[in-house]
């Protein structure tokens, strides 16, 4: 099992936030997201399992933006 993200609460705070700024719902993205950054193993994983979510919202160009 993956260690539990530092800050979790602060961060889930500022996902939503996000998340509402793209109109996208965040219940249902934002569990997703948290989930991926728990439970996969290493950072490459974790990122292409990320732009996998966002690209079902988000245009290649503004996903390159969102994941500066």
């Amino acid at each position: 099992m993956a260690a539990p993200l530092p800050d979790a609460g602060e961060f889930e705070t500022w996902l939503n936030e996000r998340l509402d700024s793209l109109e996208v719902d965040r219940e249902v993205y934002g569990a997703y997201i948290l989930g991926i950054l728990q439970e996969e193993e290493n950072d490459e994983e974790k990122e292409d399992a990320l732009r996998g979510i966002l690209s079902a919202f988000l245009e290649e160009d503004a996903m390159e933006d969102v994941c500066k």
